[in-house]
């Protein structure tokens, strides 16, 4: 009996833990909406690091496989060999930031794009408005947060979000 008592004592420990610190080593989104044909209330994976905040509809994707990340993409031209789609949120600065900060095409301080490849071609397409905001940054471990609007030429996206730090989203 003491050592179900024990158990039953860790498990709420564990449980109490995961509601307090959301994020740690997991990610997680509540999206609506679509974009460029595809419905974001699947996401998969929800990846930040550098100047990128990831949001991905792919299954099984991982932290190394979205090492192609970068600011600018050729229309045509597949960044990797796999199929992925995604939304990207990019600080002009060197890393994400806790604030909320308005999204635009250009000239603004987060640019966002919804972005769709087979791994031979790729089709993009560049939010004209919403916004985005970072509550809680814990450097190298996890990020909260939400975007609102997010308005693309057929759609637009909204949600909360907690991302995983993911070493391999860097400037390039």
């Amino acid at each position: 009996m003491k050592t179900l008592l024990t158990r039953l004592g860790q498990l709420s420990i564990a449980l109490a833990l995961s509601t307090v610190l959301p994020g740690c080593g997991a990610s997680s989104a509540d999206v609506t909406g679509s974009a460029l044909g595809i419905d974001f209330s699947n996401v998969k994976a929800v990846y930040f690091g550098g100047p990128y905040v990831v949001l991905t509809t792919t299954d099984d994707i991982d932290c190394e496989a979205i090492s192609f990340v970068r600011t600018t993409y050729e229309e045509g031209v597949a960044p990797t060999t796999d199929a992925v789609e995604l939304v990207q949120f990019t600080y002009v600065s060197t890393d994400v930031v806790e604030g909320s900060k308005s999204i635009a095409q250009t000239d603004a301080e987060v640019t966002s794009l919804v972005l769709a490849t087979d791994g031979t071609q790729l089709d993009f397409d560049r939010a004209t408005a919403g916004a985005i905001t970072i509550d809680t940054l814990n450097d190298e471990k996890s990020a909260t947060g939400s975007f609102e609007s997010v308005t693309f030429a057929d759609g637009s996206i909204s949600g909360d979000f907690t991302a995983e730090w993911c070493r391999n989203l860097r400037d390039r």
